[in-house]
């Protein structure tokens, strides 16, 4: 005689599936089962919740009851493939939301499986990713401007850079390079190749490089500026210092430049008057 004080087994199997579905209950991400003929046979709150339906409107219901047909057809052929194939699958799907929003849900659904390993349905979860999708929008949209500005301000900076080192070509085969203001070493650096690329564009064969208004540099501005020089040697061009201040003497003293090898002026009116007076 049984102990009535013992659950039977179909006790325990539905004290099992209440419990297994208050578990599923408490999932924030909407959970479904389906069986070959598409219908849902199990699902959690949150998936009734994801419809805007009920519990006992969606027992026994499938897709068509609920959705646009674009949407059952994308579904379906999904769930045919995991049945055919016995592979699990993920996708992104539209679905319109019960507000009337349309929201981009990431599912994950897998096979299940009965005697014999035969397939006789699938479970499925799904998590609504449709701000997360937004924010990644937003991001993208945001780095394209950032590169849009990185263009305009390098373009900028291009033409900055054009302004910072202005070259005028005074006459034929005589390139002036007017320096104003602060020079920094990548001013520096930037005059020294401006200053090569003019001797090379125009042939000239004298370059004026007045920095008269040029309050100050340090010992690396001027061995930049001095390579500067050295390398329009090279390319058979005298390259003229012009208005060099007491301060910037000092400085290049310090470095031990041999005067003898560079041309110097006190100021651009004699450099200009010396080159009328002694053509080349």
């Amino acid at each position: 005689m049984a102990d009535k004080n013992v659950p039977s087994d179909e006790q325990l199997l539905s004290e099992a599936g209440l419990l297994l579905q208050a578990s599923l209950d408490q999932l924030l991400d909407p959970f479904f089962v389906k069986n070959l003929r598409h219908e849902w046979i199990g699902f959690n709150q949150a998936f009734c919740a994801l419809l805007g339906q009920p519990a006992e409107a969606l027992t026994g219901k499938s897709d068509p009851d609920f959705v646009p047909p674009e949407q059952v057809a994308a579904f379906w052929a999904d769930d045919d493939a995991i049945f055919a194939s016995g592979q699990a699958s993920q996708s992104e799907e539209p679905i319109d939301h019960p507000d009337g929003s349309v929201h981009t849900l990431w599912t994950r659904k897998f096979p299940l499986r009965g005697r014999n390993d035969r397939v006789i349905g699938l479970c499925g979860f799904i998590t609504d990713i449709s701000e997360l999708r937004r924010r990644q929008d937003a991001v993208a949209q945001l780095e394209q401007q950032l590169r849009e500005q990185a263009g305009v301000i390098s373009s900028q900076a291009g033409l900055l850079d054009e302004l910072a080192v202005p070259t005028i070509e005074v006459w034929d085969g005589v390139v002036l390079l007017p320096l104003i203001g602060s020079i920094d070493s990548r001013r520096a650096q930037r005059v020294m190749e401006r200053m090569l690329e003019a001797i090379t564009e125009s042939g000239a064969h004298h370059v004026i490089l007045d920095i008269s208004g040029v309050p100050l540099v340090d010992t690396a501005v001027a061995a930049a500026l001095l390579q500067g020089v050295q390398a329009s040697r090279l390319l058979g061009c005298v390259c003229m210092l012009v208005g060099i201040s007491p301060e910037i003497a000092q400085t290049l003293v310090q470095l031990g430049v041999d005067f003898s090898q560079i041309a110097t002026r006190a100021s651009l009116k004699q450099a200009l008057q010396g080159l009328l007076a002694k053509p080349v």
